[in-house]
């Protein structure tokens, strides 16, 4: 990786990293609304079941989702 691109990815880290010390649970409260609003659609999801984490990587920081769905939804014949 180019200097300039390493100094950047770097940068940008240290944004995440920062903004997420800043406010984690309000970051992590509206992605897991999010994520679970998404998974809703095609799963019946197990109550309280989505957890998600934000952990610093060397890449910039992994999100990390756990849920368990009871079932997948019906969607009907494709095509329909």
């Amino acid at each position: 990786m180019k200097k300039t691109a390493k100094i950047a990815a770097e940068r940008l880290k240290n944004v995440i990293l920062a903004d997420k010390v800043a406010h984690p649970e309000r970051l992590n409260d509206l992605l897991k609304s999010d994520i679970t609003s998404l998974l809703e659609e095609y799963f019946e999801l197990y109550p309280q079941s989505v957890k998600v984490r934000l952990q610093p990587s060397e890449y910039g920081l992994d999100i990390l989702i756990d849920a368990t769905a009871v079932r997948v939804k019906d969607f009907g014949n494709f095509g329909e």
